[in-house]
C-alpha cells in the first residue's frame, strides 16, 4: 500500500473557456507527453514527481497545471465502505464497474449495474460517481458528467470529465489520454519517511482470489541490516465483503533505508525501497503585526508595525491584526495549521508557484518553498496553533509545531489617590488636593472626581487636561507648611515616583476640588449635613470595548459639618495629643530616674563582696535604651498628627495666620528638633554608658571568679600540708597547686581592666551626661506641653463661651414666644 501513482485529472469540455487540464499530484509520479506537438522520443517528455507542485509545460502548444498540495480525493471524492463494492468472477472484458453511487449512463442501464465487466469501447457518465478496476489493478474513480473511451487494460482516452486514478506499481504503467496531453502513471518503487520514526508496511491481496497463507518480507538495508519478518494478518476477509485481505508490519524506529522484497504464495513485489529522510521542521517564525489604532504613537516609534521572532510565547495587545511568516528546513508541499478550536486549515505551498516562475526563475521558485504565510487575523483571545509540515519527500514533522500567541488585554487605569489632608469630616468650603498615581499602559484618556452625595444624583467635576495621551503622572501636593494650595502633575512616563528624573516635567494644573464652587446636577450646593463619597476615576484610550473600562479610587467617605463643628473635632484631636505626650515625658523621665541608680553608693569598695551583691549594669542601660527608641517614635508620631491638622485646616481654608504660625514653630518644629537631634544625643550617650556598663559587668565577674579560686586554693594548701611527708619519704616533690595558678592569671586580667578602667570617664560622670540630655529633651516636651494645655484651656473657654451663646439663643426665643402667646391672648 502506498507504491502506487496517485493523482487527480480536470479535463474541460470542448468549447468551455479553460485553456488547460488540471492535473493534482497526491503521490508518485506523472509523466506529461505533448499531443499536440510532433513526436518526440520518450526522453523529452516531462515527469512531475510527487509534491513539487509546479507549472509545467511539456511542449510549447501545452499548458497544464499540478498542484501537489491537498489530496486527489478533493477532486473526486472517494467511494466509502458503503458504497458495496459488487464481486463478480465472470470472465471476459478489461475493466470491472466496482462500485457506483447515484450513476446516469447513457445507453442501456443494465449494462452498467456494479459488478459488470466493461469491454473496450466508449462510456458516458450523465452524472455521479463510478469506480472502474483494470484488469492491470488500476483503480479510476470517474464523476459526471465525463465521456471516456476504454482502448485497453492500461489506457483510456478521456474526452472531459473529472477522475482520480490510483495505478499501482506492477504491472505496467497507466496512460490517460486527453485532446491536450497524455498522462502516464510513472512507475513508484520507493517511499520516504521520517528517519527514526515508526513505520506500518501494509500488503493488500486480492479478496476475491486465493488468499497466500503467509505474507513475508526480507529485507536489505544500510551498513548490513538485513532480516526477514512474517507479516501479521489482520481480521479475516471475508468474500463479496470484503475486497482485501489485509496483513501488516510494524517497523519502530527505522533509522536507515531499506530495500524490500515481498512475498506471499505465488505473489511476488521485489525491487520497492523505503528511504528514510529528516523530517521538516521550522528554522525561523515571526510574527508580523500591526497593532491596534489607538495604541500607534508614529512620532515616538511605539506600536508601528514590525515583526517578532517567535521563539515561545508571544505576548501581544490585544485587538493586534497577526501574521505568520515562517521558513521551513525542506522545500514544503503544505502546511497544515490546527487552532485551538480545532479546525484545520490547510496552506498550499506551491499554489503561488507559477508555470513561468519555474520556466524562467526555477532556483527563485524552489526558494518560495520553503516558506509559507498564514493570517491569524486579530488577535482578540490567547491562540494556540498547531503546525504540520508536509514537505516535498511526502513526510511530515512526527509532533506538531506549537505556536502560542498570547492576547494580553487592555486592563483598566490604575489609580492610586485619595484626597489629601482630609479626615472623615470636611467644611463645606473645603478645597480638595490629592495625593498618588494615576497610569495604565497604553496611555490616559481623562480623569475625574466622582461624588456621590446621598439622596442626590452623583456629580463629576474634571480632574486635568494633563492627563490626555499620559502613560504614568503622579499626583504630588507641597505640604501646607510649604505654602501651596495645588497640586502638581507630573509625567513620569515609564518611571516611578522617587526617580531622579520626575519633577523635570513638572506641570501644574488644577487637579483640586472647590467645593464652594462645586454643585451637584440638581443646581445645589453642598449642605452641612450631606454624607459624601469621593473617588477620583480615569479611562484609557482603548476603543475596542464596547463600555469603557474604568479605573477608581478607593472610596472616601465625608461628612459635610460647619466649621465651629470641625474646629471643635481638630481642638478634642489636640486634647488626646497633649494627653499622650504627657504619657511619653513621663515614662521619659522615669527612663532618666532609673539612669541614677546606676551610680556606686556610699563607700562602696570593689572588692569580691560587693561583687557578688551588685546588679549586672548593662540590661538596665539596655531597658533605657529601648525606652528611649520608643519615646522617640511617639514623639515622631506627636508631630505627623499635628502635621495632618495642619494639612485639614489648609483643605478647609481656615489656616489663618496666627493657627499656622502656632502649629509649625511652636509645636511641630519642637518635636521634630527633639526627635531628629535630642534622641540621637541621648541615644549616643546611652551607647557609651552601656560599654562602661558592659565592662564593669565583666570586671565583677572576674572579681566573683578570683574569690572562688582562693577559696578552692586554700583547701589545696591544706590537702597538701597533710601528705607532705609522705611525698618526702617517697622521694618526691609537692607541685604549685593548680587554683594558685588560675587565681594568678585572672588577678592580672583584674588588674589590666582596671587600669583601662581608670583612665575612662568614671560611671557617675557618663550617668551624669545621659540624665542631663533627657532633661533636656523632658524640658524641650514640657514647652510643647505647655502650649497644647494653654490652647486646651482656651479651647475650653471657648467652648464654655459657645454654650452661653446657645443658651442665651434658646433664652431669646422662649421669650420670643412668650410674647407672641400674650399678645394673641
Amino acid at each position: 500500500e502506498g507504491f502506487w501513482a496517485d493523482f487527480a485529472l480536470v479535463v474541460p469540455e470542448e468549447g468551455q473557456t479553460a485553456e488547460r487540464d488540471e492535473l493534482q499530484v497526491y503521490t508518485g509520479a506523472v509523466e506529461v507527453r505533448d499531443r499536440r506537438a510532433a513526436r518526440k522520443s520518450d526522453g523529452d517528455a516531462n515527469v512531475v514527481e510527487a509534491g513539487t507542485g509546479v507549472h509545467i509545460a511539456a511542449d510549447d502548444g501545452v499548458n497544464v497545471t499540478t498542484v501537489a498540495a491537498r489530496p486527489a480525493a478533493e477532486i473526486v471524492a472517494p467511494l466509502n465502505d458503503q458504497s458495496r463494492f459488487a464481486a463478480t468472477v465472470d470472465a471476459g472484458g478489461v475493466a470491472v464497474l466496482r462500485r457506483a453511487v447515484d450513476c446516469l449512463w447513457r445507453g442501456d442501464a443494465r449494462a452498467y449495474r456494479a459488478g459488470a465487466r466493461l469491454s473496450l469501447g466508449r462510456y458516458e457518465l450523465i452524472s455521479g460517481r463510478a469506480e472502474l478496476v483494470m484488469n492491470g489493478g488500476t483503480r479510476l474513480v470517474v464523476a459526471g458528467p465525463a465521456a471516456f473511451e476504454i482502448v485497453a487494460s492500461t489506457k483510456i482516452v478521456v474526452d472531459y470529465g473529472r477522475l482520480s486514478v490510483r495505478a499501482p506499481l506492477r504491472p505496467a504503467p497507466f496512460a490517460i489520454e486527453t485532446p491536450r496531453a497524455t498522462y502516464v502513471a510513472a512507475p513508484v518503487d520507493r517511499l520516504r519517511v521520517v528517519r527514526g520514526g515508526d513505520v506500518t508496511l501494509t500488503v493488500l491481496a486480492d479478496a476475491l482470489r486465493t488468499l497466500p497463507e503467509y505474507v513475508e518480507a526480507s529485507y536489505s538495508g544500510e551498513g548490513g541490516a538485513d532480516g526477514r519478518q512474517m507479516l501479521q494478518q489482520e481480521a479475516a476477509a471475508i468474500p463479496g465483503r470484503d475486497e482485501f485481505q489485509r496483513y501488516t508490519l510494524s517497523m519502530k524506529n527505522l533509522l536507515g533505508s531499506l530495500e524490500l522484497e515481498i512475498r506471499g504464495g505465488d505473489g511476488r513485489v521485489s525491487g520497492v525501497k523505503i528511504e528514510t529522510v529528516d523530517s521538516p521542521k521550522l528554522v525561523s517564525t515571526r510574527a508580523a503585526c500591526r497593532f491596534p489604532k489607538y495604541l500607534v504613537d508614529e512620532r515616538s516609534g511605539r506600536f508601528t508595525p514590525r515583526e517578532f521572532d517567535v521563539a515561545g510565547p508571544l505576548e501581544l495587545p490585544a485587538g493586534t491584526d497577526v501574521t505568520l511568516r515562517a521558513r521551513s528546513s525542506k522545500p514544503l508541499r503544505k502546511v497544515e495549521i490546527t487552532t485551538g478550536s480545532s479546525e484545520t486549515e490547510t496552506i498550499d505551498v506551491t499554489a503561488d508557484v507559477t508555470a513561468d516562475a519555474a520556466r524562467n526563475s526555477p532556483d527563485g521558485a524552489v526558494d518560495r518553498r520553503y516558506e509559507f504565510t498564514y493570517t491569524v487575523g486579530t488577535l482578540e483571545q490567547t491562540t494556540a496553533l498547531f503546525i504540520t509540515l508536509h514537505d516535498a519527500d511526502g513526510v511530515a514533522n512526527r509532533d506538531a509545531i506549537a505556536v502560542q500567541l498570547i492576547a494580553v488585554p487592555d486592563e483598566p487605569p490604575r489609580v492610586a489617590v485619595r484626597p489629601f489632608g482630609v479626615g472623615s469630616t470636611i467644611a463645606p468650603n473645603a478645597l480638595l488636593r490629592l495625593q498618588g498615581e494615576i497610569g495604565d499602559d497604553h496611555g490616559l484618556e481623562r480623569g475625574w472626581f466622582a461624588v456621590d452625595v446621598a439622596g442626590a444624583d452623583a456629580a463629576e467635576h474634571e480632574l486635568t487636561s494633563e492627563l490626555a495621551g499620559e502613560r504614568h503622572i503622579a499626583m504630588v501636593t507641597t505640604p501646607w507648611r510649604g505654602g501651596d494650595r495645588s497640586t502638581t502633575v507630573e509625567r513620569i512616563g515609564d518611571a516611578k515616583i522617587g526617580d531622579a528624573n520626575i519633577g523635570d516635567n513638572a506641570t501644574e494644573a488644577t487637579a483640586t476640588l472647590d467645593l464652594a464652587a462645586f454643585r451637584l446636577p440638581s443646581g445645589r450646593a453642598l449642605a452641612v449635613g450631606d454624607q459624601l463619597m469621593v473617588s477620583v476615576r480615569a479611562t484609557d484610550l482603548c476603543d475596542s470595548r464596547e463600555k469603557p473600562a474604568i479605573g477608581e479610587s478607593d472610596r472616601v467617605p465625608l461628612e459635610v459639618v460647619t466649621v465651629d463643628d470641625l474646629l471643635a473635632r481638630l481642638e478634642a484631636r489636640e486634647v488626646l495629643l497633649r494627653d499622650k505626650l504627657a504619657t511619653v515625658i513621663d515614662e521619659l523621665e522615669q527612663t532618666r530616674d532609673a539612669l541614677g541608680e546606676l551610680k556606686p553608693r556610699g563607700d562602696e569598695v570593689s572588692d569580691s563582696t560587693s561583687s557578688a551583691t551588685r546588679r549586672p549594669l548593662g540590661p538596665q542601660i539596655e531597658r533605657a535604651a529601648q525606652n528611649s527608641e520608643r519615646s522617640s517614635y511617639e514623639t515622631t508620631t506627636l508631630a505627623n498628627a499635628l502635621d495632618d491638622i495642619g494639612e485639614e485646616l489648609v483643605t478647609n481654608r481656615l489656616d489663618t495666620s496666627p493657627r499656622r504660625e502656632r502649629l509649625a514653630e511652636q509645636l511641630i518644629v519642637p518635636l521634630r528638633t527633639v526627635a531628629a537631634e535630642g534622641y540621637p544625643r541621648f541615644d549616643a550617650r546611652l551607647a557609651t554608658l552601656r560599654g562602661r556598663a558592659v565592662a564593669e559587668d565583666q570586671l565583677a565577674q572576674l572579681r566573683r571568679q578570683l574569690a572562688a579560686l582562693n577559696e578552692m586554693a586554700d583547701a589545696e594548701a591544706t590537702s597538701a600540708a597533710v601528705t607532705s611527708s609522705d611525698v618526702d619519704d617517697a622521694g618526691g616533690s609537692l607541685s604549685e597547686p593548680s587554683a594558685v595558678k588560675t587565681a594568678a592569671t585572672i588577678a592580672e586580667r583584674i588588674a589590666d581592666r582596671e587600669a583601662k578602667l581608670a583612665a575612662e570617664p568614671a560611671m557617675e560622670q557618663l550617668v551624669g551626661d545621659a540624665q542631663a540630655e533627657a532633661d533636656r529633651i523632658v524640658v524641650a516636651l514640657r514647652s510643647v506641653l505647655g502650649e497644647l494645655a494653654d490652647a486646651g484651656d482656651f479651647n475650653q473657654l471657648v467652648d464654655e463661651l459657645r454654650e452661653i451663646g446657645k443658651r442665651q439663643q434658646q433664652l431669646r426665643e422662649r421669650t420670643r414666644k412668650e410674647q407672641q402667646k400674650s399678645l394673641l391672648e
